[in-house]
């Protein structure tokens, strides 16, 4: 979806140049050769194009020399680099509430950026991907990753070990520092950039939680929010309201446009003006979530048949093949 004004928190770009700076790079002839002005990084709350940022990143990784750039920055970040969003989060009383709060203040860092929480039978997965770029840079999504498994271990006091971890890019040339951070299986090539935790451990409370200030700094979060530019998300809400129907089996135009408060007409207008249709774009979702599903490999195939609103297995096998071009069981294979 064309997204073009979204921008991105200037944290994220202190962030990327702290970790190139600790590396011995240059940052300073970087910046003043795309022309980003000094004060601005040192502005609590400034903002810049999200493409300029994800540029930088892209080259400061190239300038590293290192594709595990992302993760060295996420273990040597300050705790409250990312300000008031990581506050609050820090603030949760348990561990899923901090990734609650997570995905609820995603775009006070980047305006493209969606990340969600879902919890299906004994685990629950944490995604990050961009609506407008279908492969952001690997090191910031590894950052995020990193940055969020650090997190979780940090506010715990526990030793937080994924499940699994799934990267959207292609495996590194040397994947051991990734193994060495995430010491869990490692999928490259998915869908999304996905944690998957255990139930128990969303449960993990963290001892040092503040209520008074979680509150606190909901309340100045959520201002900062509603400052920011409106931005066109019709297409997310579209998703999340098909993958909400989805439990009752395959959604209905009718149902999704009255979850949308809309009627049908008006929503396959607008469907049709992103240049999609309600059953195209209903497949698509339902072949991403099978497919994030499969790739964890958790799910019997059956069960991920289910979830994603078929009745039969051999109607999910069909559909499957016919987007992706393989039945679910190679796939499976593939992105183990």
């Amino acid at each position: 979806m064309p997204q073009s004004n979204a921008t991105v928190h200037t944290a994220l770009l202190r962030v990327a140049l702290s970790g190139a700076s600790q590396l011995g790079l240059d940052t300073g002839r970087l910046l003043r050769r795309i022309g980003v002005p000094e004060d601005l990084l040192h502005q609590p709350d400034g903002r810049l194009p999200k493409q300029l940022v994800h540029d930088l990143w892209r080259e400061l990784t190239e300038m590293a020399g290192d594709s595990a750039f992302g993760i060295k920055v996420a273990q040597e970040m300050p705790e409250g680099t990312t300000g008031v969003a990581e506050y609050a989060a820090r603030n949760a009383t348990t561990l899923r509430g901090a990734l609650q709060s997570v995905v609820r203040y995603s775009r006070l860092l980047n305006d493209a950026a969606r990340i969600e929480l879902t919890e299906v039978g004994l685990t629950g997965r944490i995604s990050y991907r961009v609506v407008d770029d279908p492969l952001p840079p690997r090191a910031l999504c590894d950052w995020v990753l990193a940055h969020i498994t650090h997190g979780a271990c940090t506010i715990t006091q526990q030793a937080i070990v994924p499940v699994s971890v799934a990267f959207q890019h292609g495996p590194p040339t040397d994947p051991r520092p990734y193994a060495r951070f995430f010491q869990c299986p490692l999928k490259w090539n998915q869908p999304l950039n996905e944690l998957c935790f255990t139930r128990q451990q969303l449960d993990q409370k963290v001892p040092k939680a503040d209520p008074h200030l979680a509150e606190l700094m909901r309340h100045y979060a959520d201002q900062q929010l509603a400052r920011l530019p409106k931005t066109d998300d019709f297409l997310q809400q579209v998703r999340g309201a098909v993958a909400e129907l989805l439990v009752h089996g395959a959604p209905r135009l009718d149902d999704v446009a009255r979850l949308l408060g809309l009627s049908s007409r008006s929503l396959q207008r607008k469907l049709r003006d992103e240049g999609t249709s309600f059953q195209g774009f209903a497949n698509e979702v339902r072949t991403d979530l099978a497919a994030s599903y499969l790739a964890e490999g958790k799910l019997a195939i059956a069960e991920v048949a289910f979830l994603v609103g078929f009745s039969e297995p051999s109607a999910f096998h069909r559909a499957f093949k016919k987007a992706r071009g393989m039945t679910p069981s190679a796939f499976r294979e593939q992105a183990a």
